[in-house]
């Protein structure tokens, strides 16, 4: 599917995300609003690779209220 996205988007390879680590990555965001004791919908972050054991946290992606996590 995404590479189907991909060859009629005419976007570089390198701007084309699949979806299937969407769960992943509002589980994540569910487990930092959970231990930072902040709301969930104001926590950004994202989960990349395949869905499951090998996903990967974007650790540059988090932020609170708009806020990275990194300053």
């Amino acid at each position: 599917m995404t590479y189907i996205v991909w060859k009629l988007s005419g976007f570089s390879p390198n701007q084309v995300i699949r979806s299937s680590t969407n769960l992943d990555s509002s589980r994540f965001r569910f487990l930092l609003a959970d231990h930072l004791e902040v709301n969930a919908q104001d926590v950004q972050a994202y989960m990349v690779k395949e869905h499951g054991d090998s996903s990967i946290a974007i650790w540059s992606s988090i932020s609170i209220e708009g806020v990275s996590i990194l300053s």
